[in-house]
């Protein structure tokens, strides 16, 4: 696996049409680590564009700091055989996410507890593989008009939204195949 250590990156923005940035580790030992990155901006000038990524799999680890804690227009997977910790602990990063709108959350084969997300405006969720996630501090969704959202859970997940009390948009999809979804 490969290697890649960014100790003093805290920002990164991007401007223009489709733009983005793809934080991906794939494969046993594959590490990115990236303790200071507290900010990620992009700018799509022409509207909607691509979303960033951050993407652990195969076996790799993701290591990011205390101070990322907003990733509106992210994609973020994570399967069973790959982790997403805080840099210089075990702590999951997960748990300290406070925001990730108009974005996915792809979670495969393990248990994900998101304690501090409360905003998932126009994010959709897709779980798979008996994951099993957990947002409990989220009390209502408000998703845009030009988002389709979808909440899925297949082969024996199961999603749960403990205290979601509003869920508004113009076209929201739920999906449990052989599967669980509470709210």
């Amino acid at each position: 696996g490969g290697d890649v250590e960014l100790p003093a990156l805290a920002s990164m923005t991007s401007t223009g049409n489709y733009t983005g940035f793809h934080l991906e580790a794939d494969a046993t030992g594959s590490i990115l680590d990236i303790p200071a990155l507290s900010s990620v901006t992009t700018i799509n000038e022409n509207g909607p564009g691509y979303n960033n990524t951050l993407s652990a799999t195969g076996g790799a680890t993701i290591e990011l700091g205390t101070g990322l804690v907003d990733l509106d227009l992210f994609n973020l997977t994570l399967d069973a055989s790959s982790a997403m910790t805080v840099s210089g602990s075990t702590a999951n990063f997960l748990a300290q996410i406070t925001s990730l709108n108009d974005g996915q959350i792809k979670i495969g084969g393990l248990t994900a507890v998101f304690t501090k997300l409360a905003s998932i405006n126009g994010t959709s969720i897709y779980l798979d593989n008996a994951a099993n996630a957990s947002l409990p501090a989220v009390t209502a969704v408000t998703d845009p008009s030009y988002v389709n959202a979808t909440y899925s859970a297949t082969q024996g997940s199961t999603l749960s939204l403990p205290i979601l009390a509003s869920l508004t948009g113009a076209t929201i999809n739920l999906d449990a195949d052989a599967s669980q979804i509470d709210l």
